[in-house]
């Protein structure tokens, strides 16, 4: 792995806390590679595909929705902080 905040840090399959002491880089836990197979197999979900589509075509619908909210500025941006 090499981009901003993970340089030279490498791939794991172990999803685990780890103390940034004991690496020159923090592991970068992994699920999938980049051609979408699945490499954590203890992690693999027991999904149909059809039912990871609905769940795909859910996402957008959302995503649409919340993009289309904050343009017609009925949804804040930002965060909120209270005053103490």
């Amino acid at each position: 792995v090499h981009f901003p905040g993970a340089v030279d840090s490498k791939f794991t399959t172990r999803l685990s806390f780890e103390r940034p002491s004991t690496h020159p880089a923090i592991p970068t836990y992994r699920f999938m590679d980049s051609d979408g197979v699945v490499v954590d197999k203890a992690r693999e979900p027991d999904v149909s595909d059809e039912e990871v589509l609905v769940w795909y075509k859910n996402m957008l619908t959302g995503t649409d929705f919340l993009l289309e909210t904050v343009r017609s500025g009925g949804a804040d941006t930002k965060g909120v902080v209270p005053a103490l």
